[in-house]
């Protein structure tokens, strides 16, 4: 073991910041004084910060939103940690800083959790249950967004060769600009054509579960 890797026989009083990364993080503790503790990698998975930082005593932990915040934050907090997420658009030491780096953003972190953790602008993530609903609202935005490409592609070949397409609801436009599409462009068009009948289906699903959820979840959205 590598000696900035070795572990602290005590964890009372530490204070750590994990800047995230995609494959790892890097971690860096210090003590009530700032003395760096230990800096290092740690593989950005549940397995394995639970297994770093569980049974090692109550830290202050630093790290910031993103796309590993919410496991991460919950995975530190099951381990008795106090942990605060801070907002990168608010921590302007590492958002706008000119020399990012991951040490440097997990030095910036365990200094601030450290010294004034309310520059954290810590953040709450909301509930697993609200945030699960979110993702289906942006899944189905993922899927108007291509539908809306898809139909302007269409829309711009037919152009191209001087022809104009009718107007119509993007709900039926497959069935409705099918017979205007000149003969030459039809092998092109026609898939692209099933492709968003196909992203109608699909996007009226997701529509019945919104209007249904928003009746029994979120009633406060009628108003």
């Amino acid at each position: 073991m590598s000696k900035d890797s070795k572990n602290p026989t005590e964890a009372i009083g530490r204070y750590v910041g994990i800047d995230l990364g995609d494959k790892r993080s890097r971690v860096r503790m210090t003590d009530e004084q700032g003395k760096v503790l230990l800096e290092e990698w740690v593989a950005t998975t549940p397995e394995a910060f639970f297994k770093r930082f569980s049974d090692r005593g109550r830290m202050c932990i630093a790290l910031e939103v993103g796309t590993h915040s919410r496991w991460t934050s919950e995975v530190l907090g099951r381990c008795g940690h106090d942990v605060k997420v801070a907002d990168a658009r608010q921590l302007e030491l590492i958002a706008k800083s000119n020399a990012k780096s991951d040490k440097r953003d997990a030095r910036t972190l365990a200094q601030m959790v450290r010294a004034a953790p309310n520059l954290l602008s810590p953040i709450q993530h909301r509930a697993e249950a609200a945030q699960m609903d979110l993702t289906l609202l942006h899944m189905r935005d993922n899927l108007v967004e291509t539908r809306t490409r898809l139909i302007s592609s269409v829309r711009g070949v037919v152009k191209a060769t001087g022809g104009r397409l009718p107007e119509c609801a993007s709900m039926t436009f497959p069935h409705e600009v099918g017979a205007a599409i000149p003969e030459g462009l039809r092998p092109a068009a026609v898939p692209l054509l099933e492709v968003i009948d196909k992203l109608n289906e699909e996007i009226y699903r997701y529509d019945c579960t919104v209007e249904h959820w928003a009746r029994t979840r979120y009633p406060e959205s009628a108003d």
